[in-house]
C-alpha cells in the first residue's frame, strides 16, 4: 500500500508507522513493515517520495525484524557507494568449502553479514553479491567431486525469494552446513572402510600366524575396543570369527587339494593343537577334517 501524509505528521512518522503495523496485523493477521520517504512538495514530487519511501523500505532487507524505517537525508538516487565485492571473504569461504571446516564456514558467513551490513549497499547491490558467492562456494563442490542430488538452481530460487539479509545467510548455513556435515561423514565412513580393509588383508597374509587382536588393532592405529566395533559394523564378523573363517576356508583348500595329513594341516592355518583344530573345523563345517577330505574325494 502506499499513503500520504501531510507534512504536519512528519514528527509522528515512527507513531504512525507503529500504528499502522498494528492494524494491518489486528485485521488481516498480516506482518509488513513500513517505509517512510524524505518530505517533499508537490505532486511533481510524487515519484521522488515515492523512490525514497522504497529506499527506507530496503532498510528492511537488513533488518531482523518488520519495523518502520525512514528516509534519511543525503540518501539520493545513485548514492549508494560503489559496491565493493568482498574477495576477502569469498577466499575464507571456498577454503572452508575445500577443507570441509563447517565452523570456519559459518563464522565466515557471519562476517559476510556483517560486511554487507556496514557497508549498507543498495538491496540489489547486496543481492547480487550473496548470489555470487553461492555460486561460487557451490562450484568449488563440483570440482571436489562431492556433489550428490544438490541443485544450484533451487538453491538461487530459494534464495532470491527471501526477503532479508539474515534469512539469506540463515539458508546458506542450512544447505552449506548441512552439505559439508555429509561430506565430512561420508569421507569418515570412507577411511574407516579403508582401514578395515587393510586389517583384513593383514589377516588374510598372517591368519597361520599366532594372530591376536592387539597386534591387528595395533597395525589399525586404533584402540581394542574401537577396532573390534569398526570391524564388526564394517565385516559383519568379529575378529576372531574373521579369523576362525580364514582358517577354516584355508584349511578346506589344503584338505582338498593335498595329501598332506590331518595332524600336519593344523599348524599350517595357525592352530597348534590338532585336536582344538579338529574341533573348530567341526563346529564350523558339521564335519571332522578326516570326514571332510573323504567326502571331497567321494
Amino acid at each position: 500500500w502506499v499513503l500520504l501524509f501531510p507534512s504536519a505528521l512528519t514528527s509522528q512518522k515512527e507513531e504512525l508507522g507503529s500504528d499502522a503495523i498494528r492494524q494491518i496485523q489486528l485485521y488481516t493477521k498480516l506482518t509488513c513493515s513500513v517505509g517512510f520517504s524524505q518530505t517533499a512538495a508537490g505532486l511533481e514530487r510524487l515519484s521522488e517520495a515515492y523512490q525514497s519511501a522504497t529506499r527506507a523500505l530496503y532498510q528492511r532487507f537488513y533488518s531482523d525484524r518488520a519495523g518502520v524505517f525512514i528516509d534519511q537525508p543525503g540518501r539520493e538516487p545513485g548514492a549508494d557507494r560503489e559496491a565493493k565485492y568482498p574477495k576477502h571473504l569469498e577466499a575464507v569461504l571456498l577454503d572452508s568449502v575445500r577443507t570441509l571446516n563447517r565452523e570456519r564456514l559459518l563464522s565466515a558467513l557471519d562476517e559476510t553479514k556483517q560486511y554487507l551490513e556496514q557497508q549498507a549497499f543498495s538491496k540489489e547491490a547486496a543481492e547480487r553479491m550473496m548470489v555470487e558467492l553461492t555460486v561460487v562456494m557451490f562450484r568449488q563442490y563440483e570440482q571436489m567431486n562431492l556433489l550428490s542430488e544438490w541443485s544450484l538452481e533451487g538453491l538461487l530460487q530459494e534464495l532470491q525469494s527471501l526477503g532479508t539479509l539474515s534469512e539469506m545467510i540463515g539458508l546458506l548455513k542450512t544447505n552449506f552446513g548441512r552439505w559439508i556435515s555429509e561430506s565430512r561423514d561420508s569421507q569418515i565412513k570412507d577411511n574407516v572402510q579403508n582401514v578395515i580393509a587393510k586389517t583384513q588383508e593383514y589377516i588374510l597374509s598372517n591368519y597361520h600366524k599366532d594372530l591376536s587382536m592387539e597386534e591387528v588393532a595395533e597395525r589399525a592405529d586404533l584402540s581394542i575396543s574401537h577396532f573390534c566395533l569398526l570391524f564388526k559394523q564394517v565385516t559383519g564378523y568379529t575378529f576372531l570369527e574373521y579369523l576362525t573363517e580364514c582358517r577354516i576356508e584355508k584349511a578346506k583348500y589344503i584338505l582338498k587339494n593335498s595329501q598332506v595329513k590331518v595332524y600336519q594341516v593344523a599348524p599350517m592355518v595357525g592352530y597348534q593343537d590338532p585336536r582344538y583344530f579338529t574341533q573348530v573345523f567341526k563346529k564350523v563345517t558339521g564335519m571332522t577334517p578326516t570326514e571332510y577330505r573323504e567326502a571331497g574325494a567321494v
